[in-house]
């Protein structure tokens, strides 16, 4: 189940007087309706009501409360005709073990999901994702952690120089790097707390939104883990 534009229809950016407001609200009635058990939630819109850093806020919030949802991007633009000139023209990539459906299923379900516009991609086919090396992988939850400092790892390929990645913990954009290489590894140290999500986005040069990855989750308690998120024995 996915929960589909979630500040409204409308294609284009709406003048909003407080689109901080309409995060904040759009986010307290997805909680108390516990997103009326959608899965996944559209985050890859550039120009829908608002702008994709109020959709990336509106999904950090809804992390924040507790919510393993799994971000996509979409279009929704229904045509084809013109697509590279379409603003939404985000796709989602899905890191599953094979083309069928339940194997898809299961992926987007694990948020073993990357999302981002591929007009933007460098050489090669492109990929993201965020691991805790031997313990647990992107979308998955590592819980009964003692507070020591965990290494999480990022796989980034697609990328060209002169991007830039933002390391994201908890909605808050912790690190920023520049002269990346495509196809490198990228390391955060983090110190988990009581519920610690941490995800990788890309952008350009000139700020066009890029890549999005998925959290990996930490938690120095004890999580109610859904089967589908818990780190593979």
């Amino acid at each position: 189940i996915s929960m589909n534009h979630p500040f409204g229809v409308f294609v284009g950016l709406e003048e909003i007087a407080d689109p901080e407001g309409m995060v904040m609200g759009t986010c307290h009635n997805l909680d108390q309706a516990q997103i009326y058990g959608a899965h996944l939630l559209e985050v890859g819109y550039a120009e829908r009501v608002l702008n994709i850093n109020s959709h990336l806020d509106l999904w950090d919030c809804l992390t924040a409360k507790g919510h393993l949802v799994t971000g996509i991007g979409t279009s929704d633009q229904h045509v084809t005709q013109e697509w590279p000139q379409f603003p939404n023209r985000q796709v989602t990539w899905i890191l599953a073990a094979e083309p069928t459906e339940s194997s898809l299923t299961a992926a987007l379900r694990a948020g073993r999901v990357f999302f981002g516009d591929p007009t933007l991609s460098g050489d090669g086919a492109p990929s993201v994702d965020l691991m805790v090396p031997g313990r647990a992988v992107m979308g998955q939850v590592l819980d009964e952690l003692d507070g020591s400092t965990i290494e999480v790892q990022a796989l980034v390929r697609g990328t060209h120089s002169q991007d830039e990645i933002h390391w994201v913990v908890n909605g808050e954009i912790v690190e920023v790097l520049t002269q990346l290489v495509n196809g490198a590894t990228y390391t955060l140290d983090v110190t988990p707390e009581e519920w610690t999500a941490v995800r990788l986005e890309v952008w350009t040069r000139s700020q066009a939104a890029k890549f999005f990855s998925n959290p990996i989750y930490l938690s120095t308690n004890v999580v109610d883990v859904p089967e589908e998120r818990l780190p593979n024995p």
